[in-house]
């Protein structure tokens, strides 16, 4: 019985200790799906992604299936045929779910690391726990989240009907004969508000991730200008920031699915796309990459005080490293001594602190970030130019 205890107990301190660094695991929706999942979250997700795209898409499916605008040519634009539509609720909705746990999971493991590698001083360590309990603030209460799920209803006040991105074309939503109500109605009151809801809960925990940050640039953590990742000892901070590239790949399934129903029902062409994909990769990835400048001021500070330091080391070292060597009777061989051996090592160390980043990411986790954005967007590319046209493009590029 007290082995038993003693487990329970340590089963609840680790729990504790879970949920002090979790971004996710507090507010109005993880009270509703309970508290702690232990193995079963992944698997909870999968039920949970499920569960909204079946409320919001099942509806609709049947609806259009009964008055013949699911597939076929009875409109210019069925159910099937609305790639915007689709990619909403079978692509993004379920990647936006099942992303959460992993995410949760590094940015636990990187807001814990931060006080274990020794970037908080001891003197530091209150603040930081303070920190963290204003953190923590804003993801325990209900209000937040309840405020997110009124503001994903907001629209339905202001819009009589579906709003159509393509005028002029009959689709499933807009039948002439009013046969396509339901499903209109069912993605104006249902579909689209549960989800603006899920996308304006990540971009909650978005902004949550980037008020910390801000609050760490104030802390003075102990940054050193001389550490083999070349930004201060917070590198990991910028790979950790590249869980939220799901947000611009979320957005990228849309545009590009909304581009994609433009090639097709409208005829337009990719040159007629191209600036909004370009603008929006570009978008999209300087906003989810900008709260790692929030650091830039305190590494930029940094690493001029090191620069500074280093310099008049080096200057103090080389001169009395050419007194002995220069003007005094230097040893047979280079390896009676080991002076050279440490003005080898100062080099190195200066060459890392003239090379420190402030900008915590490096250009491959960087460049990650840009391809996976544009990735959604290779389906419209092959869509609206013909494989062969695209082929000979590539070989003439290439050649």
């Amino acid at each position: 019985m007290n082995n038993a205890s003693g487990a329970s107990q340590g089963h609840g301190r680790a729990a504790g200790a879970v949920r002090a660094y979790s971004l996710m695991r507090g507010g109005l929706v993880y009270a509703l799906i309970g508290r702690s999942f232990g193995d079963r979250s992944r698997r909870l997700h999968v039920w949970l992604a499920v569960v909204l795209v079946s409320i919001a898409l099942l509806p609709i499916v049947a609806a259009t299936f009964a008055n013949d605008t699911l597939s076929g040519d009875t409109v210019d634009v069925p159910l099937l045929g609305d790639f915007s539509t689709l990619a909403r609720f079978l692509l993004v909705v379920p990647l936006l779910v099942l992303a959460a746990p992993g995410c949760d999971r590094l940015m636990r493991r990187t807001l814990s690391h931060v006080p274990r590698c020794g970037l908080v001083p001891h003197e530091k360590r209150a603040a930081f726990d303070r920190l963290l309990d204003r953190v923590w603030s804003l993801r325990d209460p209900r209000w937040p989240e309840a405020l997110l799920l009124v503001l994903a209803f907001t629209p339905v006040l202001f819009m009589q009907t579906t709003f159509d991105a393509m005028p002029g074309i009959e689709s499933w939503r807009s039948v002439r004969d009013g046969s396509g109500r339901f499903a209109a109605g069912w993605l104006d009151l249902v579909g689209l508000p549960l989800f603006r809801f899920v996308v304006l809960l990540w971009l909650w925990r978005f902004a949550m991730w980037t008020y910390l940050l801000w609050r760490l640039s104030w802390l003075h953590l102990r940054f050193d200008a001389g550490h083999p990742d070349g930004s201060g000892g917070i590198l990991f901070l910028g790979e950790s920031q590249f869980r939220f590239a799901v947000l611009s790949v979320a957005g990228a399934i849309l545009v590009s699915a909304s581009c994609m129903n433009h090639v097709v029902h409208l005829g337009e062409s990719i040159e007629q796309q191209k600036h909004i994909v370009i603008g929006y990769v570009i978008l999209a990835v300087g906003c989810l990459v900008s709260p790692l400048m929030l650091l830039a001021r305190r590494l930029f500070r940094v690493k001029q005080r090191a620069l500074l330091a280093y310099s008049e080391l080096g200057h103090l070292s080389a001169t009395d490293f050419g007194q002995r060597w220069l003007q005094s009777a230097p040893p047979k061989s280079l390896l009676d001594s080991g002076d050279s051996s440490a003005i080898a090592d100062y080099a190195a160390v200066y060459a890392t602190v003239r090379g420190m980043s402030i900008f915590p990411m490096t250009r491959t986790t960087l460049a990650w970030f840009v391809l996976v954005t544009a990735s959604p967007f290779l389906p419209l590319f092959i869509v609206a130019m013909p494989m062969e046209a695209l082929v000979n493009r590539l070989i003439s590029v290439i050649a």
